[in-house]
């Protein structure tokens, strides 16, 4: 028998369609593979989606995506909670965003397939850069774009699953958490990089 497979539900929808434990430990397998792949390939976090090019030893990388996904997660959990309802879990929130930002792990592969230095530049600076636009460089933006649409779209599910409304002010609160949660996370990251 074939199993029922259904574009939106299985890829669209993933992080509100999985359970709460499921998300929670599909979201810390996908933060350990992420700190894996950036430790192997010289590649350290420098915001919620968005890697430099640079080596780290393993314990660091896994420190750096640990403080910058535990700052952003609190942030959007205190968003749910004052803007939108009370009674949203925390372990599902945290576990149903956590497994929302898997796909950002992908935002390396430019640099692993390609060039380390011209990707972490790129992504540093893209204004930089797009000044010359080059068919890889369009590719490159493309491709970052995808997953940063990707990644805006399944925390917006997961946000709007964990938060249990589906009205305005769930859009609302969460434009506001993703920026405050961007910018707390980024602060959070320079704070331990300064202190190491």
């Amino acid at each position: 028998m074939i199993p029922h497979f259904s574009f939106k539900e299985t890829i669209l929808n993933r992080p509100t369609n999985l359970s709460t434990s499921k998300a929670l430990l599909g979201g810390l397998a996908w933060l350990i593979v992420s700190a894996i792949m950036g430790w192997h390939f010289d590649f350290v976090p420098n915001s919620i989606i968005g890697f430099q090019w640079g080596y780290a030893p393993l314990y660091v990388n896994l420190l750096y995506e640990v403080v910058l996904m535990a700052t952003s997660v609190v942030i959007f959990y205190l968003v749910a909670v004052v803007a939108v309802s009370r009674k949203t879990p925390f372990v599902d929130m945290v576990g149903r965003m956590l497994y929302a930002h898997a796909p950002v792990a992908l935002l390396m592969l430019p640099g692993i397939l390609f060039d380390k230095v011209y990707y972490s530049i790129f992504s540093a600076s893209p204004k930089l850069l797009l000044s010359n636009l080059s068919l890889g460089d369009m590719a490159m933006l493309l491709y970052i774009v995808v997953i940063a649409m990707w990644y805006f779209y399944w925390s917006f599910c997961a946000f709007r699953r964990s938060a249990g409304r589906k009205d305005y002010v769930v859009v609302v609160a969460f434009v506001v958490a993703m920026w405050l949660s961007a910018y707390c996370s980024t602060q959070a990251l320079s704070l331990i990089v300064s202190l190491l």
